[in-house]
C-alpha cells in the first residue's frame, strides 16, 4: 500500500517553523531553570560551609559553560531544521 501525500504548501511549513521556534524557546527555558536551580543549591552549599568560595565560582562557571553548550545544540538543531523543513 502507498500512501501520497500533497507538498507542503509556504504557509503550511512557516506555521510548522513557527511551531518548532516555540518548542526551541520551551526547551531553552527548560535548560535555564535548570541553571537556576543548581545555581542556587551551590549557593546553599557554600552559604552551609559546605564548599569554598573558589569552588562556589568554579561551579558556576562550569554550569554556565554547560548551559551554553547545550542552548547552542538547540540553536543549531532549529536552525538545520528550519532550513529543510522551508527548503522543500
Amino acid at each position: 500500500m502507498r500512501l501520497v501525500f500533497p507538498d507542503l504548501t509556504l504557509d503550511e511549513r512557516k506555521k510548522m517553523v513557527a511551531r518548532i521556534s516555540q518548542l526551541t524557546e520551551k526547551f531553552r527555558e527548560e535548560i535555564r531553570s535548570v541553571r537556576r536551580d543548581v545555581r542556587d543549591d551551590i549557593k546553599a552549599k557554600e552559604k552551609a560551609k559546605e564548599l569554598s568560595e573558589d569552588e562556589q565560582h568554579r561551579l558556576e562557571e562550569e554550569l554556565d559553560k554547560l548551559t551554553d553548550k547545550h542552548v547552542t545544540e538547540i540553536n543549531k538543531a532549529f536552525e538545520a531544521k528550519e532550513k529543510e523543513i522551508l527548503s522543500l
